[in-house]
């Protein structure tokens, strides 16, 4: 766990790292920092301080909220502080949180100002009508009152006499704001003095002795004496440590003198300031340039504006600013700041020329980030991939191609997003093989099979190779991982779970995310085998490390799993409550596993006598399978929907899903069967048309007890049927068929008591009614 911690703690000081941004790596990354904060109260009990979060960027806040969300077991304070308006961006920020609280600080009295005006004045009285004008103005802002009293000072007006201070004049006037008396106090300084207090305004509320004299053309020894007399008034501190190695750090008292100092600069002079901070910055050499890019893109765009507002010309620091923004939205990007790394790119191209050959690649990354922000980009990588390609630039084409891929496929748009996985591939043909060109291929092996489109076992070890030579330690996982599956859909679960349990054992050593991925693939393989209770286990298990490493995507996808076990298994209290809670979580965007919890609550809806509720989800079910095109998303809502459909006699509905049933299946050149697509089998049963779906189980890709079932279905030996699927604890499911057996029957039948027995344990009512009449006849 260590080294795991460490790789994504060292891009923070800027020792960069080979942990790979994009997809679920902000999870991780979050993740890991989270455990070495947890670590910290492991070892004693831990106070964090973050102060000014008005100012901070999402990717902060989210960090911070799940910090306080999901550290557990430790003794962890974490300490916010902020202005209202970070209610603003984030109206439920803090609310519903365990162990989470808010405090709201209200101004102070008039007696505690008059209290904190007395303590900087050594227990010194103002005359009652100024001190009653301080009041009013101050309205119970300490920072006015402070500054008043500095203002005082700084002017002569008050004397220190004995052990306190004598006001010399009582008809001082009282600014009305506290940048009013900021503002004031900066007119009362040497010229000098305040000349280099504005030059480290340009800098920032924190600056270093090296930059300020660099910037106002002096000697390091006359900044530092006028740094001095600005510390002496109050206006800088200098800091113990330095951020920058052999620099004395300072930093502004409070960062409205910083804005009041800044706004007194004139514009074209503002401009040229920030142009002589980039400089700086620049001159201290490449070594942990990373860890200033932001900080130089900062001073460009800001010398950019100024100038742009003044109307001058911004062409002669145009190239330094676009590789400044550039490099900076690297650093986001490799922090997993995802939407810094979008906005800084996004910056680099207006200042891009379009024509200059490293356009398409500034777009391409541009496009990625999009991708793993918010799976958008793909105008970005569209184009990338035409400029790169008539640029010669074949590899990086097919890149984007596959990126483009990513996009659609992550949409649900699986019939377009295989066109261009095709055309990934098509271009990186005969090209020599790379990092790059192993993951083109992975990523178009990974989409043909999981569409059941049969690519070749041998491709796939030959891309685990490829990957295992010239890829990251995720590449080589992600592929074994792909490879494990490959295995189960060529017709050899017993490979599938070997490749895949060694796998899991690589992801847990190497502590990566993708371990819920293995999981999620182990159970898949065991479930679609017929262990159903070791799948359930290892999505539970899966879940967990999901959670514990930060992988929400998988996170969602291995909930949705647990959801459809416990409805499989009988407990449907559970299954209903976990399937509510994962739409609500969701919000407004559709996700693909929501197919899974809408079968689990069409299904108990209408055995429970809620035809209406049912109906709702039943509807929104295989439209959005339709929409992706695959096949785990597809085939089980036509059949749940087929099946509710006969049970409230709305036939035509049912044939016509059985018959959609039956094209997919017929089309798919081998497919493997779970219990979750039995519901086809029980709809065209009584229908009937259990010919139509039965004639196509040959070309299932393996035996299993789900096959098995699905044959005694067509072929109506249903009380069979419930005997198999009983004893693979496919409770549901056994139960179902058996009732179906008796209904043709039109009696009691053997298997009917034990359905009427599942059926009161979960509450199905409708189910209840229907087999209570074949106990009359």
């Amino acid at each position: 766990e260590a080294d795991w911690v460490t790789g994504h703690l060292r891009p923070l000081v800027g020792l960069g790292s080979d942990m790979a941004a994009g997809g679920d790596s902000r999870g991780e990354t979050f993740a890991a920092w989270r455990r070495f904060f947890e670590s910290l109260g492991e070892e004693r009990p831990t106070v964090l301080v973050f102060e000014d979060l008005h100012w901070a960027d999402d990717g902060l806040l989210d960090f911070v909220d799940g910090l306080v969300d999901r550290a557990t077991g430790v003794p962890l304070l974490v300490l916010c502080s902020a202005r209202p308006e970070l209610l603003v961006r984030r109206p439920g920020w803090g609310g519903g949180k365990a162990n989470a609280a808010t405090l709201s600080l209200s101004a102070l009295s008039d007696e505690d100002t008059a209290r904190l005006i007395a303590e900087h004045l050594a227990q010194a009285v103002l005359p009652v009508e100024m001190q009653q004008t301080l009041l009013r103005r101050a309205d119970g802002n300490p920072l006015f009152a402070e500054e008043y009293i500095r203002m005082l000072r700084d002017r002569g007006l008050l004397r220190r006499e004995g052990g306190s201070w004598r006001l010399d004049k009582t008809d001082v006037d009282v600014p009305e704001t506290v940048q009013g008396i900021i503002a004031a106090r900066l007119d009362a300084l040497e010229q000098n003095e305040k000349a280099v207090l504005q030059t480290a305004s340009v800098v920032g509320k924190v600056f270093w002795l090296g930059s300020v004299a660099a910037i106002a053309e002096i000697s390091a020894w006359e900044a530092e004496e006028r740094l001095h007399a600005l510390e002496r008034k109050e206006f800088v501190r200098r800091d113990r440590r330095a951020s920058v190695a052999g620099e004395t750090e300072y930093a502004v008292r409070h960062v409205l003198v910083r804005d009041v100092a800044y706004g007194q600069i004139p514009r074209v002079r503002r401009a040229d300031l920030h142009v002589r901070a980039a400089q700086w910055i620049e001159s201290l050499g490449q070594d942990r340039s990373e860890d200033r890019a932001e900080m130089l893109a900062h001073h460009y765009l800001a010398a950019l504006e100024l100038i742009r507002a003044a109307g001058g010309d911004t062409a002669p620091i145009e190239e330094p600013a676009r590789q400044a923004l550039r490099e900076a939205g690297n650093r986001a990007y490799a922090l997993s700041a995802l939407e810094s790394a979008a906005s800084l790119y996004a910056k680099a191209l207006e200042l891009w020329p379009k024509k200059d050959p490293a356009y398409p690649r500034l777009l391409l990354e541009l496009g990625e980030t999009l991708l793993w922000m918010r799976n958008e980009g793909a105008l970005e990588l569209r184009e990338a991939a035409v400029l790169l390609l008539s640029a010669g630039e074949v590899e990086g084409a097919a890149e984007a191609e596959s990126l483009l891929a990513d996009v659609h496929w992550n949409s649900g748009a699986q019939e377009v997003a295989g066109k261009h996985y095709e055309r990934s591939v098509e271009l990186i043909a005969g090209l020599p093989e790379t990092r790059a060109t192993a993951r083109i291929r992975a990523g178009a092996w990974r989409a043909d099979l999981l569409a059941n489109e049969d690519p070749s076992l041998e491709e796939g070890r030959r891309i685990l190779a490829l990957t295992e030579e010239l890829g990251t330690t995720e590449e080589i996982l992600n592929a074994r991982i792909t490879l494990g599956l490959g295995h189960a859909y060529h017709g050899d679960p017993q490979a599938s779970i070997i490749e895949l349990e060694l796998a899991l054992d690589q992801c847990q050593q190497a502590n990566s995310h993708l371990a819920a991925r293995a999981y999620l693939n182990l159970a898949s393989t065991h479930g679609t085998a017929g262990d159903l209770r070791r799948s359930a286990e290892l999505h539970r298990e899966g879940l967990e490390v999901a959670r514990r490493l930060g992988s929400f995507g998988l996170e969602r996808w291995l909930a949705a799993e647990c959801v459809l076990d416990d409805y499989v298994a009988g407990a449907w209290d559970a299954a209903i409550e976990g399937a509510s809670s994962f739409l609500e979580q969701r919000g407004d965007s559709a996700e693909y596993m929501d197919h899974a919890a809408h079968h689990v609550l069409a299904a108990t809806a209408a055995a429970r006598g809620d035809r209406r509720g049912a109906d709702v989800h039943a509807r929104v079910m295989p439209a959005r399978g339709r929409e992706i095109g695959d096949p785990q998303a597809l085939w089980g809502p036509l059949g749940v929907c087929a099946r509710l459909a006969h049970e409230a006699g709305e036939l035509d509905a049912a044939r016509s899903l059985v018959s959609e049933f039956a094209s997919a299946l017929a089309a798919a050149e081998s497919f493997q069967i779970d219990v979750h697509q039995l519901d086809g089998f029980v709809a065209a049963a009584a229908l009937g048309l259990g010919y139509q779906l039965g004639g196509h189980l040959a070309k299932a890709a393996f035996d299993s007890p789900w096959v098995d079932a699905a044959a005694q279905i067509s072929e109506g030996r249903l009380e069979e049927a419930g005997e198999t699927l009983h004893a693979h604890e496919a409770h549901t499911y056994a139960a179902m068929v058996r009732l179906l057996a008796a209904e043709f029957a039109g009696r009691e039948t053997p298997g009917l008591r034990d359905a009427i027995g599942f059926y009161e344990s979960v509450g199905a009512t409708a189910y209840l009614a229907r087999a209570e009449v074949l106990l009359r006849n």
